[in-house]
């Protein structure tokens, strides 16, 4: 039988039974969970331990850190789904985890250290949609209504800039992450490897809608969501009302 969990779920499931599974085996004093599962910012380690880079993206000992890591996973499904998949969810939350933790490793040479947690994935994506929509609109907790590109700033200033635990190793694979979300954005732009999900998610819209969403993201594809009208702008923010309520 066909799983029902989406892409999302298996994520932010994963990411919680990691923490709730090393939180307790760490307090009952039986098992380091973290140890195994974090990088190490070591090359030679990394050829002993090759499964890291994959699970230290998942794995987290803070609750403010897998808490706001999934908030801003969650909280930004709407805006990625508008344009994306499911599958390039996954692609680009292993893909920019990849990247941050391959960008700390050449700290290896100069110190010793682990990184862990899901930050560069949930940058990646947020970059990737920063860099394909950059002034899509984003109602600010109902609060005021600013672009998305500033959300994106926003974010990455405060988690990596001005950081205030001076966590050089994390602010690196925050900036690795980020970085590969602007590349897989450019790739996207130019139809490859990848092209933009279209009338396979709209399945709950009349089909005229459906051709009108397609027509919208040839524009945005070949000339960016700036080259959109004010009118064609509220088509679009309409149809990603719908896409959210059906995908998150």
């Amino acid at each position: 039988m066909r799983s029902s969990l989406k892409t999302e779920h298996w994520i932010i499931a994963i990411n919680a039974i990691v923490f709730l599974l090393g939180n307790i085996l760490s307090s009952l004093g039986l098992y380091s969970l973290s140890e195994p599962l974090s990088l190490s910012f070591s090359f030679l380690n990394l050829l002993t331990h090759p499964w890291t880079l994959i699970t230290y993206m998942f794995t987290h000992i803070q609750l403010g850190h897998v808490f706001w890591n999934l908030l801003l996973l969650y909280s930004n499904l709407r805006f990625f789904y508008t344009f994306f998949n499911s599958k390039q969810l996954w692609i680009i939350y292993i893909s920019s985890g990849l990247a941050g933790g391959l960008a700390v490793l050449p700290l290896g040479w100069f110190t010793q250290g682990v990184v862990l947690g899901a930050s560069a994935s949930v940058l990646g994506m947020m970059a990737l949609i920063a860099s394909f929509a950059p002034n899509y609109p984003v109602n600010f907790w109902g609060l005021f209504e600013m672009r998305y590109k500033y959300l994106f700033a926003l974010v990455f200033v405060t988690s990596t800039v001005i950081d205030l635990n001076q966590n050089a190793a994390g602010k690196l694979t925050h900036l690795g992450g980020a970085l590969w979300g602007l590349l897989y954005a450019y790739y996207l732009k130019k139809g490859l490897p990848f092209k933009l999900k279209k009338s396979n998610y709209l399945r709950v819209v009349h089909r005229s809608s459906e051709e009108r969403l397609n027509l919208l993201l040839d524009k945005i594809s070949k000339n960016g969501y700036s080259s959109l009208s004010k009118k064609e702008r509220e088509e679009l923010h309409q149809l990603s009302k719908q896409i959210g309520r059906a995908h998150v």
